[in-house]
């Protein structure tokens, strides 16, 4: 085109969050004889659907440490929240999402307000078209306007409505869910993690293991900090025998009376259409405790859910990867069980072995042969972590050592162990 028009000029159609991020880029990195145009017909810049919320309950899904919009200054963001939000912030917490628009708005600001920049021009208007032109583009605007350019980004987002979706589910789908009157019924929140939990509910152990509890109520506190955490006693379970018919008794009973306190606290402590975490030690799918208690509660009815399962890291998974093996040998099945099935005698020769839920007194390393090799692990993940590994035979003594002065100091124990047979053992 005549006179190199447009050789100067990169327009960006979008000024959500991703358009505005790319135009402060662009302005601070081009010199003073380009000029950057930002277009779009809304009167905000930089928020876009995901950051134009002023609800402080609409929380980022990432902590404030991890929003930097600098690669080679990862703390930018945290910094700026510390100065311009809430100077008490720290980088692990989940700022409201509306601060993290400011933030973005705030940098395409200051790079305008820079002379040796790029100039920064801001058109409120919708794009009708881009055409190409030899080696330009022309972008057409709603106010008849034409701007030529060398290059056009498009950051137009997600499209507005529910159009696009098939036709027999458009209608249960909402297209600004911020204005809009949410339908009656389940809510499934896609993308998200514990920042769409209102309650928490966590059942505090008794004696010195309620320091899980107090674990599981760090990890709300960091992760969920909008949500309400209730504690509360969980029910007693008789303890002592191995004995499986009294065993199976006793367990279905502590159950029972852990449904009933669940099934209370869901009644009295979550909102109507509200949403409920119970948080699980190590990963619900190894053994059947929580969801075996959950699913029982969908069945009874007495209180209306709809559930799911995120899975967690499980501790055999923590084994393996402290003691960096595999849990599984090529050509050889692994079985998961519970101690008292080794100490009741389990036979070795079939499978290698994890064993989980040893008790007080007896324990299965006891009953293991000497010629296998063990891999232990107490405390999995956590800064007490005990690790020891060897030939049974070898090993056995330092483990119940180990295990009885760990037990003595901190007032219960939680370990985990692989053993792996030679066939025929």
């Amino acid at each position: 085109m005549a006179g190199g028009e447009g050789d100067c000029c990169v327009v960006v159609v979008g000024a959500g969050a991703a358009g505005t991020l790319t135009a402060s880029h662009l302005v601070t990195a081009l010199s003073p004889r380009y000029r950057v145009v930002l277009v779009d017909p809304a009167g905000t810049t930089g928020r876009g659907t995901a950051y134009s919320t002023r609800d402080e309950r609409h929380l980022l899904n990432v902590p404030a440490s991890g929003m930097s919009a600098f690669p080679r200054d990862p703390e930018h963001f945290f910094r700026w929240v510390r100065r311009h939000h809430d100077a008490a912030t720290q980088p692990q917490d989940f700022v409201p999402r509306h601060v993290y628009g400011s933030y973005v708005e705030s940098l395409l600001e200051s790079a305008a307000e820079f002379p040796g920049n790029a100039r920064l021009e801001r058109k409120e208007h919708a794009v009708t078209g881009v055409e190409r032109r030899g080696d330009r583009f022309v972008v057409r605007l709603s106010n008849g306007e034409s701007v030529v350019a060398r290059a056009v980004v498009l950051a137009t987002g997600t499209r507005p409505g529910t159009d696009w979706a098939p036709a027999n589910i458009g209608g249960h789908l909402v297209a600004d869910p911020w204005t809009e009157q949410l339908p009656k019924g389940d809510l499934l929140l896609v993308g998200t993690g514990l920042t769409m939990v209102d309650v928490v509910l966590l059942l505090a152990k008794r004696g010195a293991a309620d320091e899980l509890t107090d674990a599981r109520a760090a990890l709300a506190a960091r992760f969920a900090p909008q949500a309400t955490v209730v504690r509360r006693q969980d029910a007693h379970r008789q303890r002592g025998t191995t004995e499986e018919g009294h065993y199976l008794q006793t367990t279905q009973q502590w159950r029972d009376e852990r449904l009933a306190l669940y099934e209370e606290l869901i009644a009295g402590e979550v909102p109507d259409g509200g949403s409920v975490a119970l948080l699980a030690w190590g990963d619900p799918g190894i053994y059947d405790g929580t969801v075996d208690t959950v699913e029982r509660i969908a069945e009874r009815g007495n209180v209306a859910i709809s559930w799911t399962v995120i899975p967690g890291i499980s501790a055999p998974a923590a084994l393996t990867a402290a003691h960096r093996v595999t849990m599984t040998r090529t050509g050889r099945p692994v079985a998961v069980t519970p101690a008292r099935q080794v100490i009741a005698g389990t036979p070795t020769e079939r499978a290698d072995l994890v064993v989980m839920l040893d008790g007080a007194d007896a324990h299965g390393v006891d009953a293991a042969p000497d010629d296998a090799t063990v891999y232990w692990g107490a405390y999995l993940g956590t800064p007490d972590e005990a690790l020891v590994s060897g030939r049974v035979g070898d090993v056995r003594e330092e483990i119940l050592r180990r295990r009885a002065e760990l037990r003595e100091r901190k007032g219960w124990i939680m370990d985990t162990y692989l053993l792996r047979c030679p066939p025929g053992s």
